[in-house]
């Protein structure tokens, strides 16, 4: 609940305020209707009607939009982005001075049996998008460590459930000297290419 009513979507979006202004407006619109049955003379306000049906014709794609933001909303792979998001938020709110702190700890930590180890300095490679790894693009991945003369390590399996921005793995130069930027650019771009 905290985060629909945090959601700034849900917020802003005059959904119930369009569907209350369209079943008003009908209904005024509906009482000056006459059929020509009675003594008085038939009248149809033929603009009114219009008007009426324009609005019904908005509420209904409101609806249809409010409920398609609603299902991307409660997906896990958004709640967990939210999720992750705000803790970060407060990590840096709560710890200003180690502002890379999270990401560094958390792409060292690479799971047990894993072939090497990122050196402190390696290159966080970031999930680009949120989901579950279903491939990777080993012949990109190859030609840019190839290009860079780097090690790549992906820490994660396919099926991984992944969020934006969180540590998937680690390069680093297999000699001393460090990447220009162009080469972290490279590789960054080949590990987050979906």
């Amino acid at each position: 609940m905290r985060t629909f009513t945090a959601d700034r979507y849900v917020q802003t979006t005059p959904t119930l305020a369009l569907f209350l202004a369209t079943f008003t407006y009908a209904l005024t619109v509906l009482r000056t209707v006459r059929t020509g049955e009675d003594e008085r003379s038939g009248f149809v306000p033929h603009v009114s009607v219009t008007v009426a049906f324009l609005l019904t014709l908005a509420s209904v794609l409101g609806l249809v939009l409010f409920l398609s933001h609603l299902a991307r909303e409660i997906r896990v792979e958004t709640m967990m982005s939210s999720v992750h998001s705000a803790a970060d938020r407060t990590i840096q709110r709560l710890l200003p001075h180690r502002e890379d702190a999270p990401h560094r700890s958390l792409a060292a930590g690479a799971r047990q049996g894993a072939p090497h180890r990122p050196p402190p300095n390696a290159l966080t490679l970031t999930a680009g998008a949120s989901g579950f790894l279903t491939s990777v693009d080993e012949r990109a991945l190859l030609q840019a460590a190839v290009a860079a003369d780097a090690i790549l390590l992906i820490d994660r399996h396919p099926g991984s459930s992944l969020i934006t921005g969180t540590p998937m793995g680690a390069a680093w130069p297999r000699t001393s000297e460090r990447f220009t930027p162009e080469t972290r650019a490279r590789l960054t771009e080949a590990a987050t290419k979906p």
